[in-house]
């Protein structure tokens, strides 16, 4: 495997390149172009489009490892040093929110009590070092986190974690809510209230394939988004079976449009396992697993549906093969 596990080390890996072709190309301009420096320029030009296109290819979700940053800010943090008990419970709070969220995308989690020893072990992040500037921590998920079709659900994790603490407008946050069972919902705001309670600001950062991606939780706005979260209720979940064509799917975005024998139309996103299956089964008699998931907001009534491709099978398999 290559020693280059996450976003972060392939980007430290261009910037070391390019910062070497730089070097030969101003030592070419100032002493001139020979046959060595311009060998050691077009290596290291091919090193920089190599390392560009093997991270492109990959994506965050086929990365063996993520990097996310956290930054505190506030009444628990003095200069670069920070009290144990907040500091504790945050990381806590954390790693609970990221292995509810992983648990939600799978699609695999108790509604109640202990997770399971897999979901616990395939979240567990690690802390590889603190940095100065308030007070901040480097975390790391395993290697060994990649699912056995070949794709980390721990990124697509993150990401949803990170739209739904950017959400600001009403409709922003129900859409964001989506990807998230009831228990996750309820772990998160908890995280909120700890922050809230504890006068604390929360920097978020995650080197993603396409760069670090960052959002900021202070104090002020932890508490009024818990707030307004109480307000969203998860009224209805269910999980069907239903016959007819694969009318639509983007692979790229995740998502699919089915339309069943009598004319329903199901749209919206497709769990990581079905994304290389949508080819197969596009524009055919087939079914398909569907999750869909409603959303009540009690301040204003509204209702939201979203609807998530779980699982593809050929029209005619026996409907008894587990769900």
């Amino acid at each position: 495997m290559s020693k280059l596990m996450s976003a972060a080390d392939f980007q430290r890996e261009i910037l070391a390149a390019e910062s070497m072709l730089a070097e030969e190309r101003q030592l070419a301009e100032q002493y001139g172009l020979d046959a060595a420096s311009e060998l050691a320029i077009l290596s290291w030009e091919n090193r920089v489009t190599s390392l560009k296109e093997s991270l492109a290819a990959l994506g965050d979700e086929k990365l063996p490892s993520q990097e996310l940053s956290l930054r505190f800010e506030g009444r628990p943090v003095r200069g670069n040093s920070v009290e144990v008990p907040f500091l504790a419970t945050a990381l806590r709070n954390f790693q609970t929110v990221v292995t509810s969220a992983v648990g939600s995308a799978m699609g695999r989690m108790a509604r109640s009590g202990r997770f399971s020893e897999t979901l616990r072990a395939d979240t567990t992040l690690r802390v590889v070092e603190t940095f100065a500037g308030s007070f901040g921590v480097h975390l790391e998920t395993s290697v060994e986190q990649l699912d056995l079709e070949d794709f980390s659900f721990v990124s697509e994790a993150v990401r949803n974690l990170m739209d739904l603490m950017q959400a600001d407008a009403e409709s922003e946050v129900m859409d964001a809510l989506a990807p998230f069972d009831a228990r996750a919902i309820a772990n998160y705001r908890h995280m909120l209230e700890h922050l809230k309670n504890s006068g604390a600001d929360l920097d978020l950062q995650w080197h993603s394939a396409t760069g670090a991606k960052r959002v900021r939780l202070t104090a002020q706005r932890a508490e009024r988004v818990s707030t307004r979260l109480a307000q969203f209720k998860k009224t209805a979940e269910r999980i069907a079976w239903s016959r007819g064509v694969l009318d639509g799917a983007i692979k790229t975005k995740g998502f699919f449009q089915f339309i069943t024998e009598d004319k329903h139309v199901f749209s919206g996103a497709v769990a990581k396992s079905v994304l290389e299956q949508l080819r197969d089964f596009y524009d055919r008699d087939c079914e398909a697993l569907i999750t869909t998931t409603e959303i009540t907001d009690a301040a204003t009534g509204e209702l939201k549906t979203a609807h998530r491709l779980e699982k593809l099978r050929h029209a005619g398999e026996a409907m008894g093969q587990a769900a």
